[in-house]
């Protein structure tokens, strides 16, 4: 049984290591959770709390933590929304990009 497995984990890893759409759709995730990491680090630095970040947002609570935690991929709107909340412009974010992504 363990050896069947471990085929089986072999043909996964070959299988994935060849897919370019599969390493492309990883890349996507890892920058958006990068992102969002980024994003509560920066927020808890200023000391303001996500009900805070609602309040001036427009955004519910449970939408900034939804952000925050990765669990929700933010349209534009509410990614702008929530920057707004910071007093942090999009192009900030965005001339950052690389940063966020070694945090």
């Amino acid at each position: 049984m363990q050896n069947e497995q471990y085929q089986m984990i072999q043909i996964i890893e070959k299988k994935i290591g060849n897919d370019k759409q599969f390493d492309f759709e990883c890349h996507v995730k890892e920058t958006e959770w990068n992102v969002a990491k980024g994003l509560k680090k920066y927020r808890i630095s200023l000391h303001i709390s996500q009900e805070e970040v609602a309040k001036k947002s427009g955004l519910t609570r449970q939408m900034v933590s939804r952000v925050e935690t990765f669990s929700y991929s933010p349209n534009l709107t509410t990614l702008i929304k929530y920057l707004y909340a910071l007093d942090v412009d999009l192009s900030t974010v965005i001339n950052n990009l690389s940063t966020l992504q070694n945090k």
